[in-house]
């Protein structure tokens, strides 16, 4: 059977995280399987080709902060929901997919109404949809099945080969300081201190773009103590698996990391963070970060809550089985 998934190509570690996941799913359902991907961000996307089932692997669609680049400077989301991907339901799912929202507000600025349209249309035209958080029912109105998010799979063949401690700190915090400007302006207030400690007690950091890169070398981290994406997500991941303590703003890093057992604390501010509470972090909006606890959690802790992967592997190979079908 051929397997067309839609994601991104040597780009974005978080969506290539969950691709990886889903394909360990795949391979345990379709020993025979063959396959593409269709990286979203290139013209592709618009260039039908035939397939057996094809996948949106995680990403928000359009239940995103209104205004955002989501709606606004992104065109994929328009092939999935009236497009060649979803003409036949019965070979289209949403595997993933998660809500993208001011997290102290999660109603700003949304049209409930238009987002129910869109969901329901969707929903129309596609056999199954996971999401990642229960934000997207919130806002949508839907009732989506609601699962960790597939990246927690994404280490599933690697062994541990090492122990680190890791972390990952944007410059505003979070993707967007769109999705709350006084958030985002505490996170830079705090951000020095909270790399201080970091620094202090070994923490390698993880760079998934070149600006995270830049912003690691500002705070103080020397390139040998940088983990930096180059595109082989393999080698990234590789390094996720042998962390034992986190701490980052970037949700999927939080996340892989938990499939270790790994003890994570995640800080940000958009609704993406409901994921990684579904994964067994700690979350916290920067305003709820004291930095004399950080230093203590830093220092020492208990350790990461023990969470059940190959119950979740079941789970995602039941619902890609089912989508399979004969």
């Amino acid at each position: 059977m051929k397997w067309v998934v839609i994601s991104t190509v040597g780009k974005n570690p978080g969506d290539e995280f969950i691709r990886v996941g889903i394909g360990h799913a795949i391979k345990a359902v379709d020993s025979k399987a063959t396959g593409s991907i269709i990286d979203k961000e290139s013209n592709s996307i618009f260039r039908p080709e035939p397939f057996d089932r094809c996948i949106l692997a995680g990403m928000p669609v359009f239940w995103s902060l209104d205004g955002n680049n989501c709606w606004t400077g992104v065109k994929w989301w328009k092939v999935l929901a009236d497009g060649w991907v979803s003409n036949d339901k019965r070979k289209f799912a949403i595997i993933g997919a998660g809500s993208f929202q001011d997290q102290t507000n999660i109603f700003r600025g949304v049209n409930k109404e238009r987002l129910h349209k869109e969901a329901s249309n969707l929903n129309d035209r596609s056999h199954t949809i996971i999401v990642r958080d229960d934000i997207v029912n919130k806002t949508t109105g839907m009732n989506f099945d609601v699962k960790v998010c597939p990246a927690i799979l994404a280490t599933y063949d690697l062994l541990k080969t090492g122990s680190i401690n890791g972390c990952n700190m944007m410059p505003e915090g979070a993707h967007y300081g769109v999705f709350s400007p006084t958030e985002a302006g505490i996170w830079q207030s705090k951000a020095q201190s909270i790399a201080k400690e970091l620094l202090r007690n070994d923490f390698k950091f993880f760079s998934h773009n070149d600006n995270e890169r830049l912003f690691a070398k500002h705070l103080g981290w020397v390139d040998k103590n940088i983990i930096h994406y180059t595109g082989d997500t393999k080698a990234f991941l590789q390094h996720y698996k042998n962390v034992d303590k986190f701490f980052g703003n970037r949700v999927h890093g939080c996340i892989v990391s938990r499939a270790n057992n790994a003890d994570v604390i995640s800080c940000g501010y958009d609704s993406r963070q409901e994921a990684v509470r579904l994964s067994g972090s700690k979350i916290l909006l920067p305003s709820e970060l004291d930095i004399n606890k950080f230093s203590r959690w830093v220092e020492n802790s208990d350790g990461g809550k023990p969470i059940d992967v190959d119950n979740i592997f079941d789970y995602y190979k039941d619902v890609l089985s089912e989508f399979k079908g004969e």
